[in-house]
């Protein structure tokens, strides 16, 4: 359920529509919602969609005009909506640095999560350090997207160490293998210094 990215709040398909056939399909495993205006209580209803369905992979691209904030990110992550998701997409959600905290600490939780995807965000080094911290004992998440940040040299480091450590075999036997970050800056990737 994607809309043109120049479709106004009152045209194209509503999110209370897009949820009423979500919840009408309880084998639905994949659900894309993008270019759309989510608020806390459409937020509400895709966790409770979430919870009873059989979702495994949730994309919400472009959806939250002013950001995905705390509130939003504290409702998908308390009520137990991601408990079941391997693939979640935030792409381009203007995503803050309390609901990256939420994320990160629910990283640490080992959920079986295997992709996420954000994108187009506003992270910057600090948020990289989060998401670095948390890697240390995830052992289920395999990729992780995150071009188009502000995330610079500190956060990339940060980035490579929890993956590839710092050269000494303690390190590198302590790093987390399994997860792959792509592309800071078009063309970054975490195996360069």
């Amino acid at each position: 359920f994607v809309n043109r990215e120049d479709v106004d709040d009152n045209e194209g398909m509503s999110v209370d529509s897009i949820l009423d056939i979500v919840e009408s399909n309880e084998h639905l495993r994949k659900l894309t919602v993008g270019n759309n205006r989510i608020q806390l209580g459409h937020m509400e209803k895709i966790c409770s969609v979430l919870c009873r369905g059989s979702i495994v992979e949730l994309d919400l691209f472009n959806c939250f005009e002013n950001g995905l904030g705390y509130d939003m990110i504290s409702s998908l992550l308390t009520s137990g909506g991601l408990a079941k998701l391997e693939t979640l997409g935030l792409e381009s959600n203007g995503i803050t640095s309390s609901s990256i905290t939420l994320l990160a600490n629910f990283l640490v939780t080992n959920p079986p999560l295997q992709k996420l995807d954000l994108r187009d965000n506003i992270l910057d080094d600090n948020d990289a350090q989060a998401l670095a911290n948390a890697l240390r004992s995830n052992t289920t998440l395999r990729s992780l997207r995150l071009y188009g940040n502000a995330i610079g040299d500190a956060g990339k480091e940060a980035l490579r160490l929890v993956l590839h450590g710092d050269g000494n075999l303690n390190s590198i036997a302590d790093s987390n293998h399994s997860c792959v970050v792509d592309g800071l800056f078009g063309g970054w990737n975490v195996d360069e210094k």
